[in-house]
């Protein structure tokens, strides 16, 4: 379970950094390309949200009984989610 924690907040981090990147480029004014970028920031910050939860989920479910673990296919899931998640951050928003 410490391996889902941890990749949670390399998650929540990564769409910190995913808001300052999207938010630092300069695209060419127009209202689509500042309504596509203000929509890539909202989904930033919804995905920031999402993955502190989930790390904050965790956390207290490892606390509360420190023996309990996950069904397999949830902690697969979450891994696979949390690992395609960081290779998009890096290539949409900082590539």
């Amino acid at each position: 379970m410490l391996k889902l924690i941890i990749m949670s907040v390399i998650c929540a981090l990564m769409s910190g950094l995913a808001i300052v990147g999207i938010s630092a480029m300069t695209i060419v004014p127009s209202p689509t390309s500042e309504t596509h970028r203000n929509q890539m920031i909202l989904a930033a910050v919804i995905a920031l949200v999402a993955w502190s939860l989930i790390v904050v989920w965790l956390g207290l479910r490892r606390h509360s009984s420190p023996k309990a673990s996950l069904r397999p296919w949830l902690k697969n899931s979450l891994m696979f989610a949390s690992v395609i998640y960081v290779f998009a951050v890096l290539a949409f928003a900082l590539g």
